[in-house]
């Protein structure tokens, strides 16, 4: 048999980044617009008043100009552009890693094998070791402004480490001499802290590499020439100051390095533990009494510490977040440095030593693969739940809404519902619940999106009171008393579910706050739920907020969620607890009827009754039976409904009752729009104390299809009549 040629080490390298570059895309894609990005995103006939924005930007906030350029331009409410924007973004990221192996190793990936190993340990390494991944590389604002400037400053940067490390200068090429000075003029004008100390490290390699007696070529000069440049253009700006001024602490500059000291220690041991890395990765170096060369590791380091004490001229002296990302990503250089030194060196790992990692390798990888697919399942939610905001708004315009609300965001794995989250990989900015400071932020939203104002309830479910009538998106499936049922197919995960809605839109409330659900296949059910035969579903009382029509919160509306379970689902029954004695409906699940339109309450049956009768009848609540007074002639009747809303078809029913005497007389009436219609009606059978059984058949016509059908007892004068069950089930097709 011919021999399979096993993969170069460039296709596996192409392929590793493919895989990045995908799983990148995804979470850009699921990742909306957040805070800053609604106020960034104009419309192209408004495209002109960005130069001006920017400009007062300059005057009063800050330097930062073609970090607001990009932020503008690439957030353009022009079609395609947030698809554009993912593209590059993740296209940056691959870059990143490029940048991060480039500066620890000296060179490109693809000359050896074990860069196949420490290529992943740099994706690893930026995954793990930022603190806050996701509000500096899927937040738009945030990705332009660290991710694609910290990206731009490692590349820039690096050929000044390799002078010191190397001692042999880059010969002048044509875009050294003109491309890399405008490049370097342009990421200086990103950040303060970044720009100000890469420019003094630029400083000390050239005058370091003098003191050497290094001939330098021109483009170093130039090179440092643009990065000075553009440092200059971004501390000097005028809003600077106006953002000191307003932000002062009034901490002299010795206790904000005191402080800040502490928070740098703290970031680097706890919160981002990479000083732990790096002591490992040294020790196992000595144990292996190795000489490598510790150049690149010392002088990444240095750039990380003088990144990360930059932020004493700040107010607060602060070191946490998206701020902490810059000098991570060179911490992360150095720790790479010393894995290159492990790896790529002169004397790589054994065979022998290399085996024994893999127990390692195996770890990491089980720990990386499982992050990934948390931080996956949460921006999925996140996106999933932002269609479902889209949803609404676009009901909230078709009612010519204004002011609008919005349900809160649910995140797996993180508990609680919040506007601001940056945990790890994951970051969210979202829209304040009703607050007094909620102005900036929710009013930005709603204009993006074509409202006045928006406000964030405190519930993750939100449901507009004309989506129930629409039909559009919720299945309406009956009543219970005052109890509405709905059915929605719902997005749950990676896949879709159904969730019963229980709306009470009338006093009294029912609080419903339990299902139980019978599976076709028993087997289905966990061991404790087999004794029961059924699943107990709890409802979700606190999380759904309904809205009126005229954009008010319903707060006179009890609604409860059930998520039912993802197996074949044979029936549904809901007890009905404000009723006298058991009253409980049952739903039949049949998707295919549901399909094509037929109500879901395929079977509706009542151990006991809710009464309705004159004054001058004779109740009792707890048997459900009714009589008149002897004698007297009564006006009122035993009334079940008006509950159900059926769709056209035959219904048969079946009644369970007892009466001593004859002339008593049943009946079966809609309450169509123009009055009451019997649909069926005849005299109940005496038959002494035992209990009787009264089957027959009624039909819905077009007119009164969703009119709510009752059914009337009138017992004979003098004479009691007892209810002990009554059902309604679909009957066969009309012919």
């Amino acid at each position: 048999m011919p021999r399979i040629k096993a993969p170069s080490v460039e296709a596996l390298l192409a392929a590793f980044f493919v895989l990045v570059f995908a799983l990148q895309f995804a979470l850009n894609s699921f990742t909306p617009l957040w805070g800053d990005d609604w106020w960034r995103a104009v419309a192209p006939g408004e495209a002109a008043d960005i130069f001006s924005r920017i400009a007062e930007e300059y005057r009063t906030w800050g330097g930062r100009l073609f970090v607001l350029l990009l932020t503008f331009v690439f957030l353009l409410k022009l079609p395609g552009m947030l698809v554009l924007f993912n593209l590059i973004n993740s296209a940056v990221f691959c870059l990143l890693l490029l940048a991060i192996f480039r500066g620890a190793v000296g060179r490109y990936p693809g000359r050896a094998r074990a860069d196949l190993v420490l290529l992943p340990a740099v994706w690893f390494a930026v995954w793990f070791f930022t603190q806050s991944l996701g509000e500096a590389v899927f937040w738009k604002t945030g990705a332009v402004g660290y991710l694609w400037t910290v990206t731009a400053a490692v590349f820039v940067v690096t050929p000044f480490v390799d002078l010191l490390v190397d001692e042999e200068p880059l010969s002048d090429t044509r875009w050294r001499l003109w491309g890399l000075p405008v490049v370097a003029a342009l990421w200086a004008t990103g950040l303060e802290t970044v720009s100000l100390s890469l420019t003094i490290f630029m400083l000390y390699a050239l005058l370091a590499a003098r003191l050497r007696k290094i001939a330098l070529q021109r483009w170093y000069w130039h090179a440092f020439a643009g990065q000075l440049a553009g440092t200059l253009l971004l501390v000097t700006a005028p809003g600077n100051w106006v953002r000191a001024a307003r932000g002062d602490d009034g901490l002299g500059i010795g206790y904000r390095i005191i402080l800040l000291s502490r928070s740098v220690w703290r970031h680097v041991t706890t919160e981002v533990p990479i000083l732990y890395a790096m002591a490992a990765l040294l020790v196992l170096l000595l144990l292996m009494r190795r000489r490598v060369a510790l150049q690149r590791f010392y002088l990444w380091l240095m750039l990380g510490l003088m990144v990360a004490f930059a932020m004493a001229g700040s107010s607060g002296a602060s070191f946490s977040q998206r701020t902490a990302f810059p000098a991570e990503i060179c911490f992360i250089v150095a720790l790479l440095a010393l894995c290159g030194s492990l790896f790529c060196g002169p004397r790589t790992l054994t065979l022998r030593a290399q085996v024994m990692l893999l127990p390692l390798y195996a770890a990491l990888l089980g720990v990386f693969g499982a992050d990934i697919v948390k931080t996956m399942a949460q921006y999925l939610a996140v996106r999933q739940q932002t269609q479902r905001r889209q949803e609404l708004m676009a009901e909230y315009k078709a009612l010519g809404l204004r002011k609008i609300l919005l349900p809160s965001m649910r995140i797996p794995f993180i508990d609680g519902l919040k506007d601001d989250i940056a945990e790890g990989r994951f970051f969210l900015r979202d829209l304040h619940p009703d607050a007094p400071d909620n102005g900036w932020r929710n009013g930005t939203y709603a204009a993006y999106y074509g409202f006045a104002f928006a406000n964030r309830l405190e519930v993750p479910y939100v449901i507009c009171a004309s989506e129930l009538s629409n039909g559009g998106r919720f299945t309406p499936l009956g009543r219970i008393a005052n109890l509405s049922i709905y059915l929605r197919r719902e997005a749950r995960g990676w896949g879709a579910g159904d969730v019963l809605y229980c709306v009470s839109d009338r006093p009294p409330f029912i609080d419903i706050q339990e299902l139980r659900v019978v599976p076709v296949d028993y087997g289905r059910l966990n061991f404790d739920d087999r004794e029961q035969g059924c699943r107990k579903v709890k409802g979700q009382l606190d999380a759904v907020a309904l809205v009126a029509t005229d954009g008010t919160r319903m707060n006179n509306r009890f609604v409860a969620r059930f998520e039912l379970p993802d197996w074949k689902i044979d029936r549904i029954d809901i007890e009905h607890p404000a009723l006298p004695r058991t009253h409980r409906a049952t739903l039949r699940m049949d998707r295919k009827s549901i399909s094509q339109g037929a109500a879901f309450t395929q079977v509706m049956s009542w151990k006991g009754v809710e009464l309705h009768h004159s004054a001058e009848a004779l109740v009792d609540g707890g048997k459900g039976s009714i009589a008149s007074s002897a004698g007297e002639q009564m006006d009122g009747f035993l009334n079940w409904g008006p509950y159900v809303k059926l769709s056209v078809g035959t219904y048969d029913i079946e009644a369970e009752y007892a009466t001593a005497a004859p002339g008593s007389r049943w009946e079966i009436v809609a309450q169509g729009t123009g009055g009451a219609v019997s649909l069926a009606s005849g005299l109940l059978d005496p038959a002494g104390e035992a209990s009787q059984v009264l089957r027959d058949r009624f039909a819905i016509t077009p007119e009164l299809e969703n009119a709510p059908v009752e059914f009337r007892i009138d017992p004979a004068d003098g004479e009691r009549v007892e209810l002990f069950r009554f059902s309604i089930s679909a009957g066969p097709p009309a012919p």
